[in-house]
C-alpha cells in the first residue's frame, strides 16, 4: 500500500504541475506514473481459525503481473514436487504395468480353458 501511495502523491505532483502551467498538458511524466499505477483485486481468503471469510484488496502492478505468469507453473512443479514428484509417477507406471500383465497373463488363461469345436 504504501507504493500505491506514493504513486498517488506523484500524480499528484504531476497535476498540480499541469495546474500551474508547469508543465505540459500531454505530460509524459505524468502518463508514466498512471502506467505504474496497480489494478485493484477484492480478494478472500480464510481466516486462520477457520472461523470465515475475510476480504481484502491485493494491488497488482503492471510490473509484477508480467513477473506472476512464470511463477504459476513454478508453483505447481513445487506442488507436484511435494506431493512425490517423479516417484510417484514411476510407482503410478509400474503398478499400471503390472496391471497390465495380470490381466493379460487372465486372459490367456481364459483363452487356454475355451474349448475349439475342431478339437473334438
Amino acid at each position: 500500500e504504501e507504493r500505491v501511495v506514493l504513486l498517488d502523491a506523484w500524480e499528484e505532483i504531476e497535476n498540480e504541475m499541469i495546474r500551474k502551467g508547469v508543465a505540459k498538458a500531454d505530460n509524459k511524466e505524468l502518463q508514466s506514473v498512471v502506467n505504474m499505477k496497480p489494478k485493484k483485486l477484492k480478494k478472500r481468503r480464510e481466516l486462520p481459525d477457520g472461523g470465515g471469510w475475510e476480504e481484502y484488496f491485493d494491488y497488482v502492478f503492471p510490473d509484477e503481473a508480467k513477473a506472476t505468469k512464470g511463477l504459476k507453473l513454478l508453483e505447481m512443479a513445487q506442488k507436484w514436487k511435494r506431493s512425490g514428484g517423479i516417484m510417484n509417477a514411476l510407482k503410478a507406471a509400474k503398478k499400471a504395468k503390472e496391471n497390465d500383465q495380470v490381466e493379460e497373463k487372465a486372459k490367456v488363461e481364459t483363452d487356454s480353458n475355451e474349448l475349439d469345436i475342431d478339437d473334438l
